[in-house]
């Protein structure tokens, strides 16, 4: 599997509806459940409370890619964050920016009246019965594990 093939890797359901998702679609779709489920964590800061005390409960870590020329304190947060995800086996995707999922995270900060969301960082928390988004991410993720894809591809997000 090449980095080119990771970043274009769709998903097909075999037992449900046979449908293509693209895994830009499928983070934003995951964001917005947790959202409205209240199981997302936003911030640097917060997650890294919610890392300290609970790290069983958490499903995924989503990080902006920033670039080596940005600031090196948020560089070396985010290093801490993903070395801590992956000695506790939580699954941790970069996207190429936070404008996809500003949009989404600002539908719901609108009806809030809190427009000012940290998103150098998200945390998603577990529950009960994962959506199907949810899955197809476990599955993309835990494939380029097992296939030994190193570094991980950035996901493109939709806008």
């Amino acid at each position: 599997m090449t980095l080119t093939d990771c970043e274009n890797m769709e998903f097909k359901s075999s037992a449900e509806s046979r449908s293509s998702f693209n895994v830009g679609e499928a983070l934003l779709q995951t964001v917005e459940l947790a959202m409205v489920d209240s199981r997302l964590v936003c911030g640097t800061f917060q997650s890294a409370d919610m890392l300290s005390t609970c790290p069983e409960s958490i499903t995924l870590c989503i990080l902006p890619d920033y670039k080596e020329d940005s600031d090196v304190s948020i560089l070396i947060q985010h290093k801490l964050i993903e070395a801590y995800c992956w000695e506790n086996d939580i699954p941790v995707i970069k996207v190429n920016g936070v404008a996809g999922l500003q949009k989404v995270v600002s539908l719901k900060n609108d009806q809030n009246n809190n427009a000012n969301t940290d998103l150098s960082c998200l945390l998603i928390q577990d529950k009960e019965e994962m959506a199907e988004c949810e899955r197809m991410l476990s599955k993309y993720y835990w494939g380029l594990v097992h296939d030994n894809v190193d570094p991980h591809p950035v996901i493109q997000l939709p806008v």
